[in-house]
């Protein structure tokens, strides 16, 4: 054995390498072919300096400067309390919070302790208001149909509109807990409002006949209305029922 050898110090098992140090490692595994080993045992470093040395490149890699500081679990649920209070609060971009709530720190920060908490950055979802009247009978109407069977529902012709209107559209994103996109949070949800200028488009579908017939609203029609409506849609849906005597509008 080499009477050189020495065991290393735990300052020499724990310090950096030099460049030259890593050259003189890799020289004796490529160039003389020494087993990690034999290594160890001629430089007195340690196994894993020696296997950095070998699998690295030879420049030690710049550490990184400063910190990156995380809030702590009283911060975060300040922030939870905060961004919850009001559609307004979730709506706030993320790198604007730390110098609304004087939190020292950058959006990453905000983005770990969302993470942490459960809570995402998505975009909101648009519905059009409903009055409480509309939402009982929604209800109600809900609550009598729980029962029904997937055959009761394939036998059923459901028809919607859907408008595509001009001008920019614009997306707004919210901040909600994983979870509450499924319930339509009122605080998550953008109330939908029929503009005047637009192209209406109908259609209707059933679950056991698939796709039915569907319409573009042509301009040189009369505007949109309970009466204009009914006279051109009702005779469209009495004719699907003809052809499928087995559904129900």
């Amino acid at each position: 054995m080499d009477s050189t050898f020495h065991v290393p110090t735990p300052k020499q098992l724990n310090r950096e390498l030099s460049r030259d140090e890593r050259i003189r490692i890799q020289t004796l595994f490529f160039d003389a072919h020494h087993t990690r080993s034999q290594i160890c045992l001629e430089t007195g470093y340690s196994y894993d300096q020696v296997c950095y040395a070998i699998t690295y490149r030879l420049t030690p890699q710049k550490k990184r400067c400063g910190r990156r500081v995380l809030l702590n679990t009283p911060q975060r649920k300040r922030l939870i309390q905060w961004v919850t209070a009001s559609q307004e609060n979730r709506e706030t971009p993320w790198i604007e919070i730390p110098g609304i709530l004087g939190l020292d720190c950058g959006e990453w920060a905000i983005r770990i302790a969302f993470k942490k908490e459960g809570f995402v950055r998505r975009v909101s979802r648009k519905k059009p208001p409903l009055s409480k009247e509309n939402r009982r009978k929604r209800l109600d109407w809900a609550k009598e149909h729980i029962d029904w069977t997937d055959e009761q529902w394939d036998e059923i012709l459901w028809s919607d509109e859907t408008w595509a209107q001009p001008g920019r559209h614009t997306r707004i994103w919210t901040t909600r807990k994983i979870g509450e996109e499924e319930v339509y949070h009122k605080d998550c949800v953008q109330s939908k409002y029929r503009k005047k200028i637009g192209w209406m488009f109908w259609g209707s579908i059933s679950g056991k006949y698939g796709r039915h017939r569907g319409l573009f609203w042509e301009k040189d029609w009369e505007s949109i209305n309970e009466g204009s409506y009914s006279g051109i849609i009702i005779p469209i849906v009495d004719e699907i029922l003809g052809q499928y005597p087995k559904l129900s509008f």
